[in-house]
């Protein structure tokens, strides 16, 4: 079995990845609480979010941008939807 790392798979990771921080920041402003290991894993629940939608949504949206096979829009909607049901579910309250 081998695994190749080509440049377009990791301009999408990194893709992933941006919106992951992206989203995951506004998730957190969104629902007021920081999410476990704060930033960091804010940041991961968002990349698989945007993951998840851009792969696996069966729907397109309209004059959707498209970079490098990234759906960019769906995208965005996946890392925001999975931050803030995440945060919902499992987020700290901050304490004062």
């Amino acid at each position: 079995m081998n695994i190749e790392l080509n440049q377009p798979l990791i301009i999408q990771a990194l893709v992933y990845l941006l919106f992951g921080a992206g989203f995951g920041l506004l998730g957190e402003v969104v629902v007021g609480r920081p999410l476990l290991f704060n930033f960091v894993g804010s940041i991961a629940v968002a990349a698989v979010g945007a993951w998840a939608a851009a792969s696996y949504l069966p729907f397109a949206l309209p004059n959707e941008i498209v970079y490098q096979q990234v759906p960019l829009y769906r995208a965005a909607l996946g890392a925001l939807l999975a931050t803030v049901v995440w945060l919902l579910l499992f987020g700290r309250r901050r304490r004062r």
